[in-house]
């Protein structure tokens, strides 16, 4: 998480000044910077809140360009009954797999982990759902 480093430089932040908004010690945001180390995806998302970035920025060291993910992603039309499919098949292995409640509503917090994930992947598999 190298990412971290260069904004938190470009923001003129200190590790010191970092972890003790966090509530962490330095070392620990030493160890996020130089990748020994991963952060949790909330104190992921709480380091891009202070830094003013977006987790999917964070988490890949570039900014999400909605364009060029569009064209980059641009598929034939699918049947309206496959994507629901997909959907239920998707929704079924978050909540097996503890991410997501299962039929209870998703919290703010929980719904821009799940966009970040998604995003994350879809970046990192163009063209495969």
């Amino acid at each position: 998480m190298n990412y971290i480093k260069k904004i938190r430089k470009e923001k003129n932040i200190t590790q010191e000044q970092l972890a003790n908004i966090l509530g962490l010690k330095r070392s620990v945001i030493s160890k996020y910077e130089n990748g020994m180390i991963d952060p949790s995806v909330s104190q992921a998302q709480k380091i891009a809140d202070i830094l003013g970035v977006s987790l999917f920025e964070l988490l890949n060291g570039k900014t999400f360009d909605k364009e060029e993910h569009k064209e980059n992603s641009a598929a034939p039309e699918e049947d309206p009954s496959e994507t629901a499919a997909r959907a239920e098949r998707l929704y079924r292995a978050l909540v097996k797999a503890g991410w997501i409640p299962e039929g209870g509503d998703l919290t703010d917090e929980q719904l821009i982990m799940l966009k970040a994930a998604v995003l994350i992947l879809q970046d990192a598999f163009p063209g495969s759902d």
